[in-house]
């Protein structure tokens, strides 16, 4: 994955493209997103190369239910009733660069 994008899911109202390097560090302090940015590089994961639909209560990183995932905003605006997460795969084939770009989108309905 070289970019994530991610809106409305737990600390991230909006963010993205987040670049991915080959080595990447997260530092912050605690309970600034670390442990769910690591937890939706996994779910994106499963969903492009093992192609099934994440579980966001699976070990090692169980967030709970939906109203646990979706970002909160200010508390004063309309309830979100969904949040999405998309990535970025740029590979070379045939000497030409090769881009797969995906979204997933959960709502209250579908977790």
């Amino acid at each position: 994955m070289d970019s994530i994008t991610v809106k409305n899911f737990r600390c991230f109202k909006e963010a993205g493209p987040i670049r991915l390097a080959p080595l990447t560090f997260l530092v912050g302090e605690n309970s600034t997103g670390k442990t769910s940015f690591l937890a939706l590089i996994r779910a994106l994961r499963d969903v492009a190369y093992e192609q099934v639909v994440p579980d966001f209560k699976e070990e090692p990183y169980d967030l709970g239910s939906f109203d646990e995932i979706v970002h909160k905003g200010d508390g004063r605006s309309e309830s979100v009733n969904e949040f999405k997460a998309g990535f970025r795969i740029t590979a070379l084939a045939n000497k030409r660069n090769v881009v797969r770009e995906q979204v997933q989108k959960a709502t209250r309905n579908n977790i």
